[in-house]
């Protein structure tokens, strides 16, 4: 991909319209993607590498369109099998996802199809690392800002209710990566998405008081299904579910740790695993349907 032009970010200059700022030039304030440079389907990924990688799976590599704005964000366009399809470096945390979603699908006409992959930390003692995770459902671990200790009836974290995963795209999602890796390696789970990467997800040290000693416990006393902490899933989900229509979300994500059993996926099983994920999630966006009207 090293012949590609890349669209450069530009200046801001003036900002018009301050409810969803763009720039003089019509592109997203931090996305930088201006109407014809994202695709009805997507593939969210937080790490840089990984999205550089995963695009020279498109029919031509050297064709790709891509979008590097100020702000971190780069979109790859190209096609797959035929379809368009966008990768979107996402980064980390949900709002990065809520930049990633609203300013992604802004232009884009008609429905879309946005699905997640990252790495997890895996709750479920007898799951091994590597490990892929396909979200059934997510829900969000936040800090409680307001927690007292001497209140015998505060808790220090709050876990939201559910949101689901669009069953159509989750269910081709799953199909086709355990098409490519056995069942015993791909699973359904209750996604836990957290609010940190340290406190959120019951990481203990002594520099701070973060009040978290319990909080997996806490977290599978109220989620017996709960299979995985990571950081962005649960907003995609949220967003794709108030989206009125118009957003299908699914996600899934390699198990890099357990956080059970302190067993650990080393780099190159990782980098192994992410293609085949790759093409199983590039397969599942080009063949899902889009046909379905918006609901306004």
């Amino acid at each position: 991909m090293d012949n590609i032009s890349v669209q450069q970010p530009q200046n801001a200059g003036v900002l018009i319209n301050p409810n969803f700022p763009l720039l003089e030039s019509g592109a997203t304030m931090h996305l930088g993607v201006k109407a014809g440079d994202v695709a009805n389907r997507i593939l969210s990924v937080g790490d840089a590498g990984r999205a550089e990688r995963i695009a020279r799976l498109f029919d031509s590599p050297e064709s790709t369109k891509i979008v590097k704005s100020e702000r971190m964000f780069t979109t790859y366009t190209g096609t797959y099998k035929g379809v368009p399809i966008s990768i979107i470096v996402t980064g980390m945390g949900i709002a990065m996802m809520d930049f990633v979603v609203r300013e992604s699908t802004f232009y884009v006409q008609g429905n879309v199809a946005m699905i997640r992959l990252g790495t997890t930390g895996l709750l479920k003692p007898s799951w091994p690392a590597g490990t892929i995770v396909v979200a059934k459902q997510a829900r969000f671990v936040q800090q409680n800002y307001d927690y007292c200790p001497s209140n015998s009836n505060d808790e220090p974290y709050r876990l939201t209710n559910p949101v689901d995963a669009d069953a159509s795209l989750k269910d081709l999602l799953y199909s086709k990566l355990s098409s490519k890796l056995s069942n015993e390696k791909v699973r359904e789970g209750v996604n836990i998405t957290t609010e940190t990467f340290y406190a959120a997800q019951g990481r203990a040290g002594d520099l701070f008081e973060d009040y978290n000693e319990r909080l997996i416990q806490f977290v599978e006393e109220n989620e017996s299904e709960a299979s995985n902490f990571e950081m962005e899933t649960f907003k995609l989900l949220q967003l794709a579910d108030k989206s009125k229509g118009k957003i299908k979300a699914a996600a899934c994500a390699i198990g890099l740790i357990n956080r059970a059993t302190g067993e650990t996926l080393p780099y190159q099983s990782l980098h192994e695993l992410e293609v085949v994920s790759s093409e199983a999630i590039l397969s599942t966006l080009a063949e899902f349907s889009l046909d379905n009207p918006i609901s306004n």
